[in-house]
């Protein structure tokens, strides 16, 4: 007796996520949301080269590609590296999906152009007065390109995508999701042995992570104003003997360095820390202390309670890559300490300054409103 053996098509996915960490974890609901309606498909996600081995830890995706970079971003990089991977794997997707909703500055448009597939979905070139000036013939490189011009959280918007793509209605209780961030036990391992062996008599005391790096320079405080940070958050919270840990990159090893000085008990992590290493001390922290960057969006996945320095361009031009209404940390426990005036450029919300200036003038009296809220916090 002949046997007849059934194959199950497998669907297959492409993600295209070509931004920075703070976007990629901004996108995590949406891929356990995407998971969770497509529970046997196969999905590919594109990302930054930087980020590829942290998002190998991402439990929702089957596959990552590092397709683009910070270093070397250019329209022939992101083609070799889709001809690279058409070569490993040369399979059609039955959707390429771009995970942006303002200006394409990445070729990522490109990319999802070169890919097979049977179905292309993306936000439109006309969402935006300037994306359809900087991305003008772009909504030529898709099958499907949706028009949803409301200014929302990114969260949101990557949530609406995966929700018209697929033709489900997306319920309120995955909008107020909490974002997600991923560790391994390698990291478990990593912080025990941070703790061991830099405090030989470890307690059960709060830890505040202090993280005084961003992107871009003028989105940075400068060193006096992390001295006084640092100075009046040593002062408020000596009685319950914290732990400081201060993270960055190489780049500012300095200015970790001198923070590091000020306290009783603290460690320079500068430049020795993965991203997942980060996610799983975030995961241990009580507070948080951030510019508008990927640590923050890392501390929002946990219980910390964050106090983000912002820039003043984002109330101005809510359109911004730096406007909070689009960007800010998806968590309820987040305090924000910004600028009690605006200087010229940033009056106009266009700020092109190489330097940080408005963002250095904020209020002591607003940084202690929210030691203030850690305080009663840490009380309980």
């Amino acid at each position: 007796m002949t046997s007849i053996s059934y194959s199950c098509y497998v669907e297959r996915i492409a993600i295209v996520k070509p931004d920075a960490l703070g976007d990629l974890v901004l996108l995590s609901t949406t891929l356990r949301y995407l998971r969770s309606i497509r529970p046997e498909c196969h999905i590919t996600l594109f990302v930054s080269e930087e980020l590829v081995d942290y998002t190998r830890l991402c439990p929702y995706i089957n596959e990552v590609v590092g397709a683009f970079s910070k270093t070397n971003q250019s329209l022939d990089k992101v083609m070799k590296e889709a001809t690279n991977y058409l070569e490993r794997t040369p399979t059609a997707f039955d959707k390429v999906i771009l995970a942006r909703w303002d200006i394409d500055y990445y070729f990522a448009s490109h990319l999802c152009a070169t890919l097979p597939s049977v179905s292309k979905h993306a936000y439109s070139e006309r969402v935006t007065i300037q994306k359809g000036i900087m991305n003008k013939g772009f909504d030529s490189f898709f099958t499907h390109h949706y028009v949803d011009s409301e200014v929302e959280h990114e969260h949101t918007k990557n949530l609406k995508l995966i929700g018209l793509v697929f033709g489900h209605q997306v319920t309120d209780s995955w909008y107020q999701e909490r974002t997600l961030s991923w560790f391994g036990i390698a990291d478990e391992i990593w912080i025990q042995h941070i703790l061991s062996t830099t405090f030989k008599s470890f307690q059960d005391c709060p830890i505040i992570v202090i993280a005084p790096e961003a992107a871009e320079e003028n989105r940075m405080l400068d060193y006096g104003s992390w001295l006084r940070i640092s100075k009046l958050a040593k002062e408020v919270f000596e009685k319950f003997d914290p732990y400081y840990f201060i993270i960055g990159t190489k780049k500012h090893a300095q200015l970790c360095g001198k923070l590091t000085l000020i306290f009783n008990k603290s460690v320079n992590l500068c430049g020795v820390t993965t991203i997942s290493n980060l996610s799983k001390l975030l995961s241990s922290a009580k507070v948080v202390l951030a510019m508008d960057s990927g640590v923050s969006h890392l501390a929002s996945s946990f219980e910390a309670i964050i106090i983000q320095f912002r820039c003043s361009t984002d109330d101005v031009n809510p359109n911004s890559a730096k406007s909070k209404l689009r960007f800010r940390p998806f968590n309820g426990r987040v305090g924000f300490v910004e600028p009690v005036s605006i200087k010229q450029p940033c009056i106009e919300g266009h700020c092109q300054s190489k330097s940080s200036h408005c963002i250095n003038n904020f209020s002591d009296e607003t940084l202690l409103n929210q030691f203030a809220e850690v305080q009663r916090h840490l009380q309980r």
